[in-house]
């Protein structure tokens, strides 16, 4: 364990987070869920619906 580490782990309000899923995968997850989404696109000739979530969007823009 390196140095950094170890001081960090001794302060209260330090938490570790591991992401077992990718980034790709959890943006599959929101965009299957439309009740968690707070846009819609339609998309192409049929205007199929897309949703999306405005913070995500700004965040990746």
């Amino acid at each position: 364990m390196s140095e950094e580490l170890a001081e960090a782990e001794e302060t209260e309000d330090y938490s570790v987070f591991e992401n077992k899923t990718g980034l790709a995968e959890d943006m599959k997850f929101l965009a299957s869920m439309p009740e968690l989404c707070d846009v819609t696109f339609l998309v192409g000739d049929t205007r199929e619906p897309v949703c999306a979530v405005k913070a995500v969007l700004a965040a990746r823009s």
